[in-house]
């Protein structure tokens, strides 16, 4: 998203900007239009399919969690246990 320019490079930063005011006002990180012209081909990165994704890291700063669910227009859960294992299983919604 930092290579593009020009126009792309506004429509981009418009969109970040609106979706983290609308995340920040509601919690809410959809937008229709956004999602649709710009966060679609990020998503389609992973497939296109994304329903959720699950972490089972070391605790995640709050503004990356933020960013990735703005980005990725799904729910980012945060696992609690071993990485390897049951991460998946117990697992935190923010």
């Amino acid at each position: 998203m930092s290579a593009a320019t020009g126009i792309k490079r506004w429509l981009v930063n418009k969109a970040l900007n609106a979706k983290t005011a609308n995340y920040a006002a509601n919690g809410r990180y959809n937008h229709g239009c956004y999602d649709a012209l710009v966060f679609k081909k990020v998503k389609a990165l992973l497939g296109g399919r994304v329903r959720f994704m699950v972490t089972g890291s070391a605790p995640i700063d709050p503004q990356v969690i933020e960013y990735l669910k703005i980005v990725f227009c799904c729910p980012i859960l945060e696992g609690y246990g071993l990485t390897e294992s049951s991460a998946a299983s117990t697992v935190v919604d923010f």
